[in-house]
Parts: structure tokens; C-alpha cells; sequence
């Protein structure tokens, strides 16, 4: 009996593991906002990033960061690796007070499949207070002008981050 017991066991383990499904890989469209921390002492920096995924044959970017003047002040914005060859044009008069305006573009080959992130904008913190980030005015485009696949049911959340004394 034991032996049988062995055998039925060893087949049902056999038909469990042959009946494992693989999952595909998620190849949806995803943007989103991450900070360093959602915790920081006054006068300390804030580096916010703009991740993509799945962006396909990506040509530009742009988007605006909305944050509380009152609590950071924009110190520096830097390319990431979403891009070959980034195109970021940027000119500290376009700094304006609670708003990041970001463009980015490729000047290089144009990839099939883009993932990575875009950029780092880097906030200081200037009072104590919570401040909410968020983007908005989002475009992603082709080479030719048309929105990429999946554009329109893109969400990104707002990222709240507090500054303590």
C-alpha cells in the first residue's frame, strides 16, 4: 500500500508541475513618479524621478512637475537613460515657481521598445510643510507626430512628501 501510496503521489506532483501556465511579460504602457523619500529635514534634497515602461518607438516627451513653492525650490533637472542620445534643452529662466516644465527627445536612433527613466529633477526643500507632486500636461509622441499606443489610459499617482525641522 505504501508503495501505491508513493506512486499516486509522485504522478500527482508530476501532473502539478507540468501544469504550471507561464505568464507573459506586461508590455502595457506605464509612466510613473517615484521620490527619494516621502520624509525629509528642511534644507535637505528631494530627487523626483519620471520612469517609463514599454514607451514604443518613443520620439519626445514632455510633462510639467507641479510642487508648493512655498516648501521646495528647483535646483537641477537631468537626462536619464529612457534616451540613447537625450535632447534635454533647459534654461533656468524656464524654472518657474512650483512648476517643472520638462521636454526631452531623442537624437539619436529611434528604439523600437523605450523603458527606463526619463529624468531627475532635484527639489530643496525650503519650509517645513507636506506638498503634494504630481504631473501634468503629459505628451508622449512618435517620430511622426501621433501619440504612442496606450497613451490615453495612462494614470500616474501624485506623491506626497512631508519636510520636518
Amino acid at each position: 500500500m505504501t508503495e501505491r501510496f508513493i506512486i499516486y503521489l509522485g504522478l500527482l506532483v508530476l501532473v502539478c508541475s507540468c501544469n504550471e501556465e507561464e505568464i507573459p511579460p506586461d508590455t502595457s504602457l506605464q509612466i510613473s513618479l517615484t521620490a527619494s523619500s516621502t520624509e525629509l529635514l528642511l534644507g535637505e534634497p528631494l530627487t523626483v524621478s519620471i520612469e517609463v515602461k514599454n514607451a514604443d518607438s518613443l520620439f519626445a516627451l514632455s510633462f510639467e512637475l507641479h510642487y508648493g513653492p512655498a516648501i521646495f525650490e528647483t535646483d537641477t533637472i537631468i537626462a536619464g537613460d529612457l534616451f540613447k542620445d537625450p535632447f534635454l534643452p533647459i534654461s533656468q529662466s524656464f524654472l518657474s515657481d512650483g512648476e517643472v516644465p520638462v521636454a526631452l527627445g531623442e537624437l539619436d536612433l529611434i528604439q523600437g521598445s523605450a523603458s527606463g527613466r526619463a529624468c531627475r529633477i532635484i527639489l530643496t526643500s525650503e519650509a517645513v510643510g507636506t506638498d503634494l507632486l504630481y504631473i501634468r500636461s503629459l505628451n508622449m509622441i512618435k517620430e511622426g507626430g501621433s501619440h504612442i499606443d496606450g497613451f490615453n489610459t495612462i494614470s500616474m499617482e501624485p506623491i506626497e512628501v512631508k519636510v520636518l525641522p
